[in-house]
């Protein structure tokens, strides 16, 4: 089970049941989904079954995933975390999705760096890789001032709601993090 992480402004902690309605609100969003090409809750039983794979995957330590909080604050604001770890390769996949109402002030930056700093000293990753949506281009600036490179882009390599649709692969790799200023503990 992953640990409590606390940033400079929020605390991440693993998801809970209880945060069941704030994970449907979150995923059945349509801002926060339009670039998730994947299916959106339709209840909060569907949020139960997101919540309960996090769970399982942090338990199998096949993931490592958190939600975020404010501080001082019970309500989930999002999720970050390792939703797949490839230990034969020391290679970490993440997702990341955060309510539209705390975009554009730098909170995702901050718990990403958080993110990657435990992946890089607590998992021991080697390189670290977002698959995104190449129209979604707030997250590749994300990415890209997090120190992540594009690594590749492929064409409509991924079938959803019936589609085909592109995707682009962003890496970060150990020796290219930079971690001295972040406040995480």
């Amino acid at each position: 089970m992953p640990p409590i992480i606390q940033t400079r402004r929020m605390t991440l902690r693993p998801l809970e049941l209880k945060d069941s309605e704030a994970i449907f609100q979150l995923r059945s969003n349509p801002e926060v989904m339009k670039y998730m090409d994947t299916e959106t809750c339709l209840n909060s039983q569907d949020a139960e079954i997101f919540i309960n794979r996090q769970i399982e995957s942090n338990n199998n330590e096949q993931g490592a995933n958190w939600g975020i909080y404010l501080d001082n604050s019970d309500k989930a604001i999002g999720y970050a975390g390792f939703w797949r770890i490839n230990k034969a390769h020391f290679r970490g996949e993440i997702g990341y999705a955060l309510d539209p109402e705390y975009w554009r002030n730098g909170l995702m930056k901050e718990v990403l760096e958080c993110v990657a700093r435990f992946g890089f000293q607590n998992l021991g990753l080697h390189s670290i890789e977002a698959n995104i949506n190449p129209d979604n281009k707030a997250s590749a600036k994300l990415l890209l001032k997090l120190g992540f490179k594009l690594e590749a882009k492929f064409k409509e390599n991924f079938y959803f709601n019936g589609s085909f649709l592109d995707s682009e692969i962003y890496s970060l790799l150990k020796s290219n993090f930079k971690s001295e200023s972040l406040n995480c503990n």
